[in-house]
């Protein structure tokens, strides 16, 4: 994406809809009990790199996540019972929860572990994703497209 491009969501409904992709803050700012511009800016400052990522599976649901220091991730690995039916399960859980902003998915605007655990199959492992891509963590696709042999 060039300086000049304006990052949009939803660009494929709005499409099929026939109206115009809305920026993530344009979309917030449509939202009642959103975050303000100045809570979003609070919040980017303590996230590792500043930066947090609005998700949108469907133009209604919508998460704010932030990336993991190390220190995070190894905290919350260390507290996965070595009995763990699924420890990755677990740990995509745990992270998601922590890295977890805002939604307007709960009354809570949060959601905790056993909501997660509770709520559609595909959810925690999607926003997981988002979370490590913001982490610094690539597929390995990526990976390939992203570097070079010197």
């Amino acid at each position: 994406m060039s300086e000049k491009e304006t990052p949009t969501v939803g660009a494929e409904s709005a499409a099929a809809e026939g109206r115009q992709p809305q920026t993530p803050q344009q979309l917030l700012a449509s939202m009642a009990g959103a975050p303000t511009p100045n809570q979003v800016e609070s919040w980017k400052s303590q996230a590792p790199a500043n930066h947090i990522r609005l998700f949108t599976p469907d133009m209604k649901r919508v998460y704010i996540l932030r990336g993991l220091s190390g220190l995070e991730l190894a905290t919350l690995n260390k507290s996965i019972p070595q009995n763990a039916e699924d420890p990755d399960r677990e740990q995509q859980i745990l992270a998601t929860e922590r890295a977890l902003l805002w939604t307007n998915t709960s009354p809570a605007t949060r959601l905790t572990a056993a909501e997660l655990r509770a709520g559609t199959a595909g959810l925690p492992t999607t926003l997981f994703n988002v979370v490590m891509e913001l982490s610094d963590f690539f597929d390995p696709q990526r990976i390939a497209l992203l570097s070079g042999d010197l």
